[in-house]
């Protein structure tokens, strides 16, 4: 409110895309550690029903410190890809990420970080029917 729209302008001309509403509102933002420099905004769609014929799949990043799974589903049609669920969580057995994996549909094949090899997931990912192929 102190500023001037010219002023404005030539604080944010220099800003990245990503970080203006932090920098203009105080709206928090990711800064430094920002994967991809733009606006959640500019890729987030409304929430919709996805068709039960698109093709899924899971991406998981395992470790103790945290684990981390998103769901995928491809429009066949377009070959848009949309990433609609995630799981991640600090500190938790493999009881707890599975029940996750499962809860959103126990058909849907996974990848997983090749580092699941020193971890218990390969007696876990039979024991709690997680299926999933190795990437690397």
């Amino acid at each position: 409110p102190h500023l001037d729209e010219d002023e404005r302008r030539k604080l944010t001309a220099n800003t990245p895309a990503y970080q203006i509403k932090a920098r203009t509102e105080g709206e928090p933002a990711m800064g430094a550690g920002a994967v991809y420099p733009m606006d959640e905004s500019e890729i987030r769609v409304p929430d919709f029903a996805i068709p039960e014929f698109w093709p899924r799949v899971y991406g998981m990043d395992v470790g103790w410190k945290r684990t981390a799974v998103v769901w995928a589903a491809r429009d066949p049609g377009s070959g848009v890809t949309y990433l609609y669920s995630e799981h991640y969580q600090g500190q938790g057995e493999p009881a707890s990420h599975a029940a996750a994996i499962r809860g959103r549909g126990d058909w849907i094949y996974g990848v997983i970080d090749p580092s699941w090899r020193r971890m218990r997931w390969r007696r876990a990912s039979l024991k709690y029917g997680i299926c999933w192929c190795q990437v690397g």
